[in-house]
């Protein structure tokens, strides 16, 4: 991991594993929040287009923003990522303490950006900070990593 540096009250890094590799580790805070919203699976941010979307629906209680975006509970999300084989790349999840309502999200966490050498975009933290998002994930070429409190990256 790239040391964490701050921008604008917001907290940011660079991990080298995948979101499905983080998510997988006991030791990633997500039991500290309740709601994830997917925003973003192999470059597709259209997630009602996903082969599983219905699946989603009924097993895991999922439900669609009005942008396509998949905001389930938390807990689900290693689950959803083994089960359906997602999170292997260029996917974004955003993590909240409640159900984000009528998110969209701007700014971008996928490659190419990449924190280590540039970190999130001023469109990014702005959207990051009105969203009350509290960690964010994209990968591509590691992960790039966001969160409201720098305790969040240290995992």
């Amino acid at each position: 991991m790239t040391e964490v540096q701050e921008a604008d009250g917001v907290f940011y890094a660079w991990r080298e594993e995948s979101i499905n590799d983080l998510i997988g580790r006991r030791f990633f805070p997500i039991s500290a929040f309740r709601y994830c919203m997917i925003s973003c699976v192999d470059s597709n941010r259209d997630m009602t287009k996903l082969s599983a979307a219905v699946e989603l629906a009924l097993n895991f209680d999922a439900k669609f923003s009005k942008t396509g975006s998949i905001i389930v509970r938390s807990e689900f999300l290693p689950e959803i990522g083994s089960m359906y084989e997602l999170f292997t790349g260029f996917d974004e999840v955003w993590f909240f303490d409640v159900r984000p309502e009528h998110v969209e999200v701007e700014g971008n966490l996928l490659a190419p950006a990449d924190f280590s050498r540039d970190g999130p975009s001023d469109i990014t933290i702005a959207w990051f900070k009105r969203s009350g998002c509290k960690i964010g994930l994209g990968d591509g070429v590691g992960t790039n990593c966001v969160a409201s409190n720098i305790e969040y990256l240290r995992f």
